[in-house]
């Protein structure tokens, strides 16, 4: 591996491609990344902790999951329940300002559609 310290155009790597790399000293090409280990010692912990609580606090455990489970079902429960809800509050804003366009009381902006 030889280091490049000039202009990066075209000309100048062709030229150090072709003949400067020979005037320079060769390094060692590096290893791959070692950091695969910053990212495994974590994975292991988690692990290891899992475990601990599987053998040696199972209603520990058991309770995160139970949290897991009734926080999942609330997310999609009032997911739901609220989708419907913006709806019909959306359908009936569009006929309020439908019926109010009609009589005069509001303008509609430049652009907009009529409400039908």
């Amino acid at each position: 591996m030889y280091e490049h310290d000039g202009i990066r155009t075209v000309e100048e790597w062709t030229k150090f491609v072709t003949e400067d790399y020979k005037q320079e000293t060769a390094l060692d090409i590096p290893s791959g990344p070692q950091d695969h280990n910053r990212f495994l010692k974590p994975i292991k912990h988690i692990y290891k902790q899992t475990v601990y609580l599987i053998k040696h606090k199972p209603l520990v455990l058991g309770a995160f999951i139970a949290i897991a489970i009734v926080t999942t079902a609330l997310a999609i429960w009032c997911t739901s329940f609220l989708s419907d809800k913006l709806e019909t509050l959306k359908e009936e804003t569009d006929e309020k300002l439908g019926e109010e366009i009609e009589k005069g009381k509001v303008k509609p902006k430049h652009g907009s559609k009529k409400v039908d």
